[in-house]
């Protein structure tokens, strides 16, 4: 049975809040970092390995991601009925 991981991000210097459902979510928001000029030494190719995203997340960007929420497929998709 495949899960969905909910990742909660929070900007640490105002406290601002996003969700994402799925590392992949998570994943879009750091390469859109990068696409605007973040400066960093991570790649979008870097951004493939779901660690690397994280890390980029936490370390390079600073900010604050955790796991809030794992729910299967099947139970998130019978939410949105």
């Amino acid at each position: 049975m495949k899960h969905i991981s909910i990742y909660k991000l929070t900007f640490n210097d105002d406290g601002t809040t996003y969700y994402f459902k799925g590392i992949d979510d998570v994943r879009e928001f750091a390469e859109s970092r990068i696409n605007d000029g973040w400066e960093t030494d991570y790649t979008i190719e870097d951004l493939k390995d779901e660690e690397k995203v994280i890390q980029f997340i936490t370390e390079d960007y600073g900010e604050t991601l955790e796991v809030i929420f794992i729910i299967t497929e099947e139970d998130f998709n019978n939410l949105k009925k």
